[in-house]
């Protein structure tokens, strides 16, 4: 093995300041299960090599969707008699909306591979929630298509496929319970009581799930307006259990290959940006590392409400010409905010660069013509996710431009890698509805400009070249934009920077296969040659047989060379050759 020595403790630099936390492993039978104990999340129920269930989880928010954590004492897990049993006690509270609501957790796993998940409790006094109750996930790679017969509370069933094109509203309503096919001759069936239940197609907010939650919310035999109110005391019992007609396998577990495949036509590599951050300065030294990263684009935030909207737009063309890079203006004016397009158009034609304009909330066709006969590329962009896009589609002909983020129902490492998946099926979705090139950005770990504070780690390095890997394959994508220039959000002086960097000067790109789990990338091609640039999207090291030579960043040290064969690669390493 190339095996150098490591520093002792590396976890700030790999994952941030709070590393995450270790699931507990444990089996029902031939089922297989992970329990989160930081959450109180059940993950990945797998069975005959599937997997059948990505999570069923406690979830408590808000009126203003806003999810509140667990506090969990008093776990308690047991493996025992070919079963398991966890038991916990929670309580949710957020003081400023004055929500208390505590539960206790039983989640049991039977011998023939039957799992239960109960969530009992009250609330502590009256508030408001948009969702109190407990929420099962279907993972879209395994569920896109599969035929399910969903049975209804108020009788009879409906037989139908989990959506390939991401549905803008809810799939299925009133839902008691969905068998599906999980292998040949074996059927699973998830039963859910204690409420009603539905729906939803979280890749609308670039999750990589399903979601079929307590509560409806759409118009369904037993909805009811949100907020719901719930007053001292009282009770929510939940419960969701997972059956199977036949029976369920023992799963085999994959083992590390040294196949390396690059997979589909190779497709052009979209420019490449990153999002303005105007309150933090740029010095040479910065704006030379974001050049030498290959930055073609800055995307500039514009609103024309705001009474230094001039200055700003100033400032930030600025900075776009010192880069060398191109402009994309996201504007946000109203239909009636004529004057003041007109002013932006006048600033933009005077500023030397090539400019783009992705308009929210404008109508876009009122826009388009002061605009582009001003040779201003424009598109349409959404207030905050493609949920507004999918739901109000757009016409005029015009490109959309397409944000992601991986922490709009979650915030978890795990979730947040497992939500890669969703960017695939958004960018299919949105290009044909669009039959446009798409326009990508922002794509952040949080929304609204938010920090997080694993912006700096290896882990978001490794999160940054799956989602690169994801808009690049789809060849689907003119223009991408990442994170941000510097700054709590930003690129400069992070392991991120080196991402963007392996991908300077490359013309061509297939997706590339490992034959390892969450081991991909990209092979590139430009006029250096071809070169590979993989990311191990693990929260633990991986053991890979390198086909040539390269580098490896899985530790503070930086870069480090090492031979082809066998290595070890670190928790959300990444290897080029």
């Amino acid at each position: 093995m190339n095996e150098p020595v490591m520093p002792q403790m590396k976890d700030e630099f790999v994952f941030g300041p709070q590393p995450p936390v270790t699931p507990v492993r444990l089996h029902a039978g031939p089922v297989t299960v992970e329990f989160d104990p930081e959450w109180g999340w059940l993950r990945k129920v797998c069975a005959s090599g599937v997997e059948v269930l990505r999570a069923v989880y406690p979830s408590v928010r808000t009126d203003r969707w806003v999810t509140v954590k667990p506090v969990i004492s008093g776990l308690v897990t047991e493996q025992r008699d070919g079963g398991f049993r966890v038991e916990y006690e929670a309580v949710c509270a957020s003081p400023e909306q004055g929500l208390e609501f505590s539960f206790r957790g039983v989640i049991s796993g039977e011998v023939d591979g039957t799992v239960s998940y109960v969530m009992d409790g009250a609330a502590g006094g009256e508030f408001l929630t948009n969702r109190t109750g407990l929420c099962v996930l279907h993972g879209n790679l395994a569920h896109e298509g599969r035929r399910v017969v969903v049975e209804h509370g108020a009788g009879g069933v409906t037989k139908g496929s989990f959506p390939t094109e991401i549905s803008p509203w809810q799939p299925f309503y009133d839902v008691r319970a969905l068998t599906t096919e999980v292998a040949p001759g074996l059927l699973a069936v998830v039963r859910c009581e204690g409420d009603d239940y539905e729906m939803e197609d979280q890749r609308n907010w670039t999750d990589g799930s399903f979601k079929t939650y307590a509560g409806p919310q759409k118009p369904a035999p037993n909805a009811v307006a949100l907020p719901l109110k719930k007053t001292a005391g009282q009770r929510v019992r939940n419960e969701v259990r997972l059956e199977w007609r036949g029976t369920p396998g023992v799963e085999v577990p994959s083992t590390a290959a040294g196949n390396w495949e690059a997979h589909g036509a190779e497709v052009a590599l979209p420019v490449t940006g990153t999002r303005w951050a105007p309150e933090v300065d740029l010095g040479e030294a910065e704006l030379a590392a974001l050049r030498g990263a290959g930055v073609g684009q800055l995307m500039i935030d514009v609103a024309v409400s705001s009474p230094d909207w001039h200055g700003q737009l100033r400032r930030g063309l600025e900075v776009a010409r010192a880069l060398g890079a191109e402009a994309l203006v996201l504007l946000e004016a109203a239909a009636d905010d004529a004057c003041a397009v007109s002013e932006l158009a006048e600033q933009l034609e005077g500023s030397g660069l090539r400019v783009k304009v992705a308009a929210v909330g404008a109508e876009p066709a009122a826009l388009a013509r002061r605009l582009m006969n001003r040779e201003v590329l424009v598109a349409v962009a959404p207030g905050r996710d493609f949920a507004d896009l999918n739901r109000n589609r757009p016409g005029g002909g015009l490109p959309w431009m397409v944000p992601m983020c991986p922490q709009v129902h979650a915030f978890d490492f795990e979730s947040m890698l497992e939500n890669l998946e969703a960017q695939s099926a958004v960018l299919a979705s949105a290009s044909g509805l669009s039959g446009q090139p798409l326009w990508v950005g922002p794509v952040a770990l949080l929304r609204k400009r938010a920090v997080d504070a694993r912006q700096g780690s290896l882990f978001a390095a490794a999160w940054l070249l799956g989602s690169v890997t994801e808009v690049i394959a789809s060849g689907r994508v003119s223009s991408a934009v990442w994170f941000e220039t510097a700054g709590p959000a930003g690129l400069a002086g992070t392991p991120s920077l080196e991402v963007l960097r392996l991908l300077a000067g490359a013309a061509g790109a297939r997706r590339l296969h490992t034959g390892v789990a969450r081991v991909r990338g990209l092979e590139l091609t430009g006029p250096q040659g071809a070169r590979r640039v993989v990311a191990n999207l693990n929260l633990t090291p991986v053991d890979l047989v390198l086909p040539a030579p390269g580098r490896v960043l899985d530790g503070p040290e930086g870069w480090r060379e090492v031979a082809a064969g066998p290595v070890r690669l670190g928790a959300c390493g990444i290897f080029t050759t």
